[in-house]
């Protein structure tokens, strides 16, 4: 999340209700979905790639999602 910024304000630029999702995806426990994560890059001005540059590692892409 950009420097400064909160999770809150991170749930109301992607029009979420509550923090929850934010907290599970910082803990690790759960993925922002692909629309959330174009939307998350966007917000703190970075690719997709930096913020979970296994997902995109075609060697070591052993990544699981549930």
């Amino acid at each position: 999340m950009k420097a400064g910024g909160t999770q809150a304000q991170l749930a109301q630029e992607l029009g979420l209700s509550s923090t929850n999702r934010i907290s599970r995806w910082e803990a690790g426990l759960a993925y922002p979905s692909v629309e959330n994560l174009a939307q998350i890059a966007n917000y703190d001005k970075v690719t997709p790639h930096d913020l979970y540059p296994d997902l995109f590692d075609n060697e070591s892409n052993k990544l699981s999602l549930q």
